[in-house]
């Protein structure tokens, strides 16, 4: 698959050997900055999707630490519907659906009753207008610790990162899943490009289930690192993408991206 060298080159990491793994070895984890996550005190998500590996990761690298969740479309009714709607057949299909099911209740279950993720189902978007959305700025205003943020919320990302840098003030790093990329090309660079003025680009990952269109990834894992006194000054960028060897395929069936 090829892809559009001058769309990549607007993207590409900065050298980082201090880095690490936070969730699976799939779909669901990412590769951040060590001395961000270090740093951090909270870490703010959004999007769960019965996964939250990420989290639980960043909660056991340091007792002290975190985490707030949000997500419209998962609660225990939804999830409880879900289970029980499974139709009997007599096939192996059904057996394994139902375990998915039962596996994603006992994920939703656990993540609820860990003491240090506060979930909250509401949809994040740039500016409420019903009692189940949340507009981004209202999260992040009130927040006075230093915090790592994590992104995957499906498309809308777009919108709520039409944002002052001002109130990322806090914010010591950033990943973020960005979807349809080819169909929102400008709104992508122009938010990368916007960020890149305090944050650096230290991984990008190209998720294997979205494909390549027009050259252009549909799907990419992009993680930022703040700039701050002991990372600022000349910049070496990576050759090679993918960009560290920390990153794994989302589709472990599916062949990688390059």
């Amino acid at each position: 698959m090829l892809l559009n060298d001058e769309f990549m080159a607007k993207i590409r990491p900065v050298i980082n050997e201090n880095q690490l793994r936070f969730g699976d070895a799939q779909d669901g984890g990412y590769v951040v900055d060590l001395q961000s996550v270090v740093d951090a005190k909270l870490l703010i998500s959004l999007g769960y999707g019965f996964n939250c590996s990420f989290e639980k990761d960043f909660i056991k690298f340091d007792k002290n630490k975190s985490a707030i969740l949000f997500d419209d479309q998962i609660n225990l009714f939804t999830t409880l519907k879900t289970f029980f709607s499974t139709k009997f057949r007599m096939n192996r299909k059904y057996v394994d659906t139902l375990l998915f099911r039962f596996a994603n209740l006992a994920r939703y279950i656990s993540m609820k009753l860990s003491r240090r993720i506060t979930y909250h189902n509401l949809r994040v978007v740039k500016e409420a207008t019903t009692s189940k959305e949340i507009a981004f700025s209202r999260i992040i205003d009130g927040i006075e610790v230093e915090y790592f943020l994590k992104i995957d919320i499906e498309g809308y990302e777009y919108e709520i990162l039409e944002l002052d840098l001002n109130l990322l003030k806090k914010c010591l790093g950033i990943c973020i899943e960005f979807h349809q990329i080819d169909g929102n090309k400008e709104k992508f660079l122009f938010i990368v490009e916007k960020l890149k003025r305090e944050f650096d680009v230290t991984n990008i990952h190209i998720n294997n289930y979205g494909g390549i269109k027009n050259g252009i990834p549909e799907v990419m894992e992009v993680t930022f690192q703040r700039k701050i006194g002991r990372n600022i000054g000349e910049r070496n960028y990576v050759k090679a993408i993918p960009s560290s060897n920390l990153n794994y395929k989302n589709n472990p069936k599916s062949p990688e991206i390059y």
